[in-house]
């Protein structure tokens, strides 16, 4: 459900145990709009149980996400690598699908520190 805020979750899933079906992978997502260009639809987090990895799962939730994206009219799709999961390890992934590194991310977290 997206609620308020419009964060949807998308996920991969391949095997079965009993009648329930078990993610493999998700993929986290909004459209948001800006002035720059327009709407965006921003990926948030994409993960992958460990014993899934290799098998395709992200490179497919990316595709759905592009696809998705040009269903809902956005002018540009973006990850966010500061906050995806072992998103530095597959950079030869996102650019085989066509992405570009674009631009810089700063942060600053907000909670006190431990």
């Amino acid at each position: 459900m997206a609620g308020r805020s419009g964060y949807r979750l998308i996920g991969s899933f391949d095997r079965y145990q009993g009648t329930s079906a078990e993610a493999l992978a998700v993929l986290g997502y909004r459209i948001v709009p800006t002035l720059a260009v327009g709407r965006v639809l921003e990926v948030t987090e994409l993960a992958v149980l460990p014993e899934a990895r290799g098998e395709g799962h992200r490179a497919a939730l990316l595709r759905w996400a592009q696809t998705e994206a040009a269903r809902q009219g956005c002018e540009v799709i973006q990850l966010e690598l500061g906050l995806l999961s072992d998103s530095l390890d597959d950079t030869d992934l996102y650019r085989s699908l066509g992405w570009e590194l674009s631009g810089k991310y700063y942060a600053k977290e907000l909670r006190p520190a431990c």
